[in-house]
């Protein structure tokens, strides 16, 4: 049996889900970051998540949260990583986490108990 991953990331294209899926993984693409939460927190079969980053904010936030907690969605998942922390700890699933982005973005992933892999 194939090792399952979900992969959430709103970019469909992505070359990453393409070569998962290559190398013969079930890859589960998640492309909304609430449908995200829901589906990990309930689907206990998941090896491994594969978490971009900036991904459009979800629509279950308010205003404010949108604009001040999640930065337009620069940070979007970031919530998805707290919103999924019990299960992934409770679960002892692996997050890999994917960002182009800055140090200070690293770094709140990594307070969010992430592991650096250069």
């Amino acid at each position: 049996m194939s090792q399952r991953i979900a992969f959430v990331d709103d970019y469909r294209a992505s070359g990453y889900l393409n070569e998962l899926i290559g190398a013969g993984f079930d890859v589960h693409h998640i492309v909304d970051a609430d449908d995200a939460v829901n589906i990990i927190n309930q689907d206990p079969s998941f090896d491994c998540i594969v978490l971009d980053i900036r991904m459009p904010v979800p629509g279950s936030v308010s205003e404010h949260e949108a604009e001040h907690v999640l930065e337009g969605g620069e940070n979007t998942g970031i919530w998805i990583l707290e919103k999924i922390q019990h299960t992934i700890q409770r679960r002892n699933i692996p997050v890999l986490v994917l960002t182009v982005r800055n140090t200070h973005e690293i770094d709140r992933v990594m307070s969010a108990r992430a592991i650096q892999i250069d």
